[in-house]
This record gives C-alpha cells, sequence and structure tokens, in this order.
C-alpha cells in the first residue's frame, strides 16, 4: 500500500501536498513558494530533479534534502491514523478551507487536519471570529479575563480562536463549552493524538461543538517549527487578536507580532504595572499598537471598524472593474478599434 505514496507516484493535488507535509518542516517559505505558483504535483517535480527557475541552488539543494529523507511507510501510516481518529485533510480550493488562512502566502499551511462537527466555522467572515491570546503561566485575573470574553463574544455569535496550550488560551476555549458559536482550537501536535494528558475529555467537547485544527499531519511529533505555526494560524483566522495577559515575549507575543504583519486588528487588556503578565499588554498600548479592551463590547467595536475597512477596501477595488464594464466596448480595447474604410465619411 505504502508504494502508492511513493513521490513518483502520487497524481493528484491533494496527496502531493500532504506528502509534502510529511516531509519538509511547516512554514518552509519555499514550499510555500512553489505550492502559491506551481501547486503540489509540480513542487515534487522540483523535488525529483526538475528545473525549478528562480530558486537560490543552495536553498533548492537543503529543501530537496528534506525530500530525501521521504517515507512513503509513515504517510501511508498517518492516512491509517485519520480514518481512525475521523480526521479530515483540507487543501487550498476545498469548500472549508479556512478564510484567511491564504493571507500568510508563503507561509500558508500545504494542508490542514480537522476534527470536529462544525468545519463550517472555518469560513465565516474573518470580523465573526476573535483570537484570544495569553500567557500559559496565567494569573487568576488571567484566567478570568480569557473566560469571561470568550463567553460574552460568544453570546453575540462570534467564534473564538485560540491554541490548544494552557493558560490563558485554554481557558478562553473553555468559555466556549455550551456557546453555539463554537470556537476553533489550533494545534501544534497532530490531531491523532492531542493533548493525552488532558482530563475529562476537554477537547472531544470543543470537537462536538466547534472544530480541532493543526497542520502537523497524524502520526507526527510536534516540533518547534510546527508549534511556531500556531501563532501564525491563529491570527490569519482572526480579524482581532487580544492579548489577555502576557511577559515581553513568547508565543502570545508572536501572535501579537504576526496580526500587526498582516493588518489586523489586536486588542490588549491593560494590567497591573506590577505584574510580569501586564508587560505585554502595557507595552502595546502605551506605543497605540494596540486598541484597549475592558470587556466584550470594545472587541465588537474594533471588529466593526474592521469590517467597515475590509468593505470600503472591497467596493476601492471593485471600481476599476464596474467602471471597465460600464464603457463601451470599443473603448475598453482602443487597440482592436478598426480604422474606417476610405472613401466613407466619418460622418456616417
Amino acid at each position: 500500500m505504502a508504494e502508492r505514496y511513493a513521490l513518483d507516484h502520487i497524481d493528484d493535488e491533494r496527496t502531493a501536498r500532504i506528502a509534502l507535509s510529511y516531509a519538509v518542516p511547516t512554514g518552509h517559505e519555499l514550499t510555500g513558494r512553489f505550492l502559491r505558483e506551481y501547486g503540489g504535483l509540480q513542487a515534487i517535480q522540483f523535488a525529483l530533479g526538475a528545473e525549478a527557475r528562480g530558486a537560490d541552488p543552495t536553498t533548492l539543494r537543503v529543501w530537496r534534502s528534506h525530500l530525501d529523507r521521504y517515507d512513503p511507510q509513515l504517510v501511508a501510516r498517518g492516512f491509517e491514523l485519520a480514518e481512525r481518529h475521523r480526521l479530515e485533510a483540507l487543501v487550498p480550493g476545498d469548500p472549508n478551507w479556512p478564510t484567511g488562512m491564504d493571507d500568510l502566502r508563503e507561509r500558508a499551511p500545504a494542508v490542514l487536519w480537522t476534527r470536529g462537527a462544525r468545519p463550517e466555522l472555518l469560513n465565516r467572515p474573518l470580523w465573526e471570529r476573535v483570537a484570544l491570546v495569553g500567557a500559559r503561566a496565567a494569573t487568576f485575573r488571567g484566567h478570568w479575563d480569557a473566560q469571561q470574553l470568550s463567553v460574552g463574544l460568544g453570546l453575540r455569535d462570534i467564534t473564538i480562536v485560540a491554541a490548544s496550550s494552557l493558560g490563558v488560551s485554554r481557558m478562553a476555549l473553555a468559555g466556549t463549552l455550551g456557546n453555539d458559536s463554537g470556537a476553533v482550537a489550533v494545534f501544534g501536535s497532530g490531531l491523532d493524538d492531542p493533548y493525552p494528558r488532558t482530563p475529562n475529555g476537554f477537547f472531544n467537547s470543543i470537537a462536538q461543538g466547534g472544530i480541532l485544527l493543526s497542520e502537523t499531519p497524524p502520526g507526527i511529533e510536534p516540533s518547534r517549527n510546527s508549534l511556531q505555526g500556531i501563532s501564525r494560524m491563529v491570527t490569519a483566522l482572526s480579524a482581532v487578536t487580544t492579548l489577555v495577559e502576557s511577559g515581553p515575549r513568547g508565543q502570545a507575543m508572536d501572535a501579537v507580532t504576526h496580526a500587526l504583519q498582516m493588518r489586523r486588528r489586536v486588542g490588549a487588556l491593560r494590567g497591573p504595572e506590577d505584574e510580569i503578565g501586564s508587560i505585554g499588554p502595557n507595552t502595546l498600548l502605551d506605543q497605540g499598537a494596540a486598541d484597549p479592551v475592558t470587556d466584550r463590547d470594545d472587541i465588537l467595536t474594533v471588529l466593526d471598524s474592521f469590517r467597515s475597512k475590509s468593505a470600503s477596501i472591497r467596493d476601492l477595488n471593485e471600481r476599476p472593474q464596474q467602471a471597465r464594464s460600464a464603457t463601451p466596448e470599443e473603448l475598453q480595447h482602443p487597440h482592436d478599434a478598426r480604422p474606417p474604410e476610405r472613401g466613407i465619411s466619418r460622418s456616417l
């Protein structure tokens, strides 16, 4: 069975992307470039030796070295695990490919693995999703604020996006239990065995009312690259990333950095000056890099602002095409216009 997953036997785009996800570290920019410009099947041809014009030779050689270690049996086992745990593989073009994920461009996932009852949450408009991020070693205040914001936003039909990690993110997810708006929980590990030590089937409950998401394929241990990818995906899925509590560095601050780079909005809760968990939010607020947040209504205001700005940009992009459609055909293509035949008056 494993032979069908050998690189030179793969003949469809979905399997090609899955194969690449087993061979190349997540977030690899050259892989992302190949996928964006050529697709997965052509990327595999590059791995097998086809000429890749424009690629730096040294970078290409290192990239091909990852594919040299490719193991078809590992991919075959991954498909078996996916079937056993009812995982679905999503690729760009699928109906439930997440809104906003392609904004990551070369660092967008080759494939996403999902489990849960609400895959439609992934293609909601961005302004209907909010990320709540913060420290793993959160204080009682941080836990409380995360859960209260999550519950409040859920009551206004806003889907919560959060990492699966402990602390602020876990409490944000807990606040969605029982809400119809659901949650998107983002993992750095494969979904075949996510956080096995989490008690009481917590993530099973999240999956029943939401969706679990990972770019790490089943059967693969989490890596530094995949853990760093959590921050990218959380912010790509959200119009507003809200920092509840954080020190000056860490995964939560990485998420804020990605949000600012992607021109998404950032909110922050100001905290006591003498707590280390206040350094991150307070610094962002003092620098004017984040909108101040005290309750869910502040986040809803920022969401509304993001939606209005997005609509304005969309209108500006559509106007040239609308103007072109309203222009007579002969003026749209002046180079196609034929000169009048000799002997025929222009006045006719």
